[in-house]
């Protein structure tokens, strides 16, 4: 799930502000509503809250170290620098800029992936996307957020 790239040679990107419904790395996972979320075990890793919507880790603060959600599904709310309805991964390169990793995330399925830094926050953001061919109207849309702390 998480990225194994050389994230020092990456420049850093202030990701203190991606936020999915309201909530940020390193924030009091009371800050969510978690009664409205369904409980699910179809996604793996190593969260300690699984959700449909939603998944997410925590220190032993109870403040989230990691969180991840999806774009297509339209189930949370997912905002970067107070910038929402985000759909496509060109967007996410105009809000945070050009300082990302841009690699296969997963060939067969046509998943992409740019990968940000915050090195004064500790935090990646890896932003799935499809990279199907250009004539394609889904090409360049956003499936899914992974951040985390590092």
């Amino acid at each position: 799930m998480h990225c194994f790239i050389r994230i020092s040679l990456l420049e850093s990107t202030n990701l203190s502000n991606v936020r999915v419904d309201g909530a940020a790395i390193n924030d009091k996972i009371d800050i969510l509503d978690l009664g409205k979320y369904t409980y699910s075990d179809r996604y793996s890793g190593d969260y300690r809250y699984l959700f449909d919507e939603i998944c997410i880790d925590v220190d032993e603060n109870d403040c989230i170290t990691s969180i991840y959600s999806r774009f297509d599904e339209g189930k949370t709310e997912i905002t970067v620098n107070d910038i929402s309805n985000i759909t496509t991964i060109d967007q996410v390169e105009e809000i945070l800029g050009d300082n990302y990793y841009d690699g296969i995330y997963d060939w067969e399925q046509l998943l992409n992936s740019y990968v940000y830094y915050d090195r004064e926050n500790n935090i990646i953001a890896e932003f799935v996307y499809f990279n199907f061919d250009e004539e394609s109207i889904n090409n360049r849309v956003l499936t899914w957020i992974d951040i985390y702390r590092k």
